[in-house]
């Protein structure tokens, strides 16, 4: 079933979710930033609100994080660590293809803006396999051609 937010999508996109998930597959955020926390370092929020924020964040898998996350929290994007950005990028490329692109945020210029900053892209890369970088690249393509 297709909720409001989701697009029926075609097999290049199906394929693409399917290489995304294989890729990613056992992924977890363990001791990464979560989310929510990652709004509360935003919000220069204490030590005490992060760990209520990260609390919040009941996840196990990203393949278990909402893509109305993403539209609620957008500028958390930036204050994730690498960890964090490797557990959220998934689950976002996976939320973006299943939306065709309609956010009702920017949520999508934030993780294209930290995929092409050299700084950010040289701490996440190391965390990449070539699959995930493979993955990555094909989401990529997608989302120019839209």
């Amino acid at each position: 079933m297709v909720n409001d937010t989701e697009k029926a999508i075609g097999e290049p996109e199906r394929l693409l979710i399917d290489e995304i998930t294989r890729a990613f597959e056992g992924v977890q955020r363990s001791t990464g930033i979560s989310w929510r926390e990652a709004e509360e370092i935003d919000c220069h929020g204490s030590e005490i609100q992060r760990q209520l924020a990260r609390f919040q964040d009941k996840d196990i898998c990203w393949q278990d994080v909402s893509g109305e996350l993403f539209d609620q929290l957008p500028s958390a994007v930036h204050f994730l660590d690498a960890r964090g950005l490797f557990y959220y990028l998934p689950a976002f490329m996976v939320s973006d293809i299943h939306r065709a692109g309609k956010w009702e945020s920017a949520v999508a210029d934030g993780f294209l803006d930290i995929l092409k900053d050299s700084v950010r892209l040289e701490i996440l890369l190391p965390l990449l396999d070539e699959n995930q970088k493979r993955a990555i690249c094909h989401w990529i393509d997608l989302f120019c051609r839209r």
